[in-house]
């Protein structure tokens, strides 16, 4: 008979790149099998790796992945409208109904 779950998750104790895992983590992949995937919605984490079977559940992320969120797009969008403002002359009810949506 086949064992329908999947294998147990790596050692905890076994070395693991941290470059790598990474690298698999910020393409949203499990960073200790690269199969897996890490969110099941945009910012909503999965409790485990449905390929390994690693628990993320254990670790708290509270609301760090929203403070990056912000951080990029403060750091790109910012820019952007400072820069589209200053070249050319848009009406504010038009600023307004542009810049949310992006």
């Amino acid at each position: 008979m086949t064992n329908p779950l999947p294998d147990p998750a790596p050692d905890a104790a076994t070395a693991r790149p941290l470059g790598p895992a990474l690298a698999l983590a910020v393409r949203g992949r499990c960073p200790a099998c690269g199969e897996g995937r890490l969110f099941a919605h945009f910012l909503k984490p999965v409790p485990a790796c449905a390929h390994c079977g690693q628990r993320w559940d254990l670790h708290q992320a509270d609301d760090f992945p929203s403070y990056i969120v912000i951080l990029l797009l403060g750091h790109i969008l910012v820019p952007l409208m400072i820069e589209v403002n200053s070249a050319f002359a848009i009406p504010l009810g038009w600023q307004a109904a542009i810049w949310p949506t992006l």
